[in-house]
């Protein structure tokens, strides 16, 4: 059985200092990303390839290709990506390396779990538990509990 991972997704801001050092010191995408896999393979993590055009629904060889690793964002932060960490613990010790780099201003890392995984176990989970705890949220009339069986007399 293969072994279960946890995933998060990675944003990250960089400070003006972390551009700075990117744009006057990098020479390519590999020689820029070694260290940061290196920090995630040695907690036991891995980085997200991005595959297009390769699953049934979408398949056209003409237009399949691979993004390795991560996202420039045009927006509120400066790239995400995907991680797969063993767990919280390793995923936290690779925020707090990233913490310690002056280059980087912002540093997000949001637990994810795959879709598959939600409508496959958390959905009848919760469709299950609703009923038996007799939950309703605000704006809606509660249901009322099962009713337990009745004892008959002398029992």
């Amino acid at each position: 059985m293969a072994e279960q991972f946890e995933y998060y997704l990675l944003r990250i801001s960089y400070s003006t200092q972390g551009w700075d050092h990117i744009v006057q010191r990098t020479v390519s995408f590999d020689e820029r990303m070694a260290p940061v896999r290196r920090l995630i393979a040695e907690l036991g993590g891995s980085l997200a390839t991005f595959g297009f055009y390769d699953n049934h629904e979408f398949k056209n060889d003409a237009l399949r290709h691979n993004v390795c690793c991560k996202f420039a964002v045009f927006g509120g932060h400066d790239l995400m990506a995907i991680l797969a960490m063993q767990d919280r613990r390793h995923a936290q010790a690779f925020k707090l390396a990233l913490c310690a780099q002056p280059g980087i201003e912002k540093i997000e890392l949001t637990a994810m779990m795959p879709y598959a995984d939600v409508i496959g176990t958390a959905v009848p989970a919760a469709r299950d538990a609703m009923p038996k705890a007799a939950y309703a949220g605000p704006g809606t009339t509660p249901p009322k509990p099962a009713a337990k069986p009745r004892r008959g007399k002398g029992g």
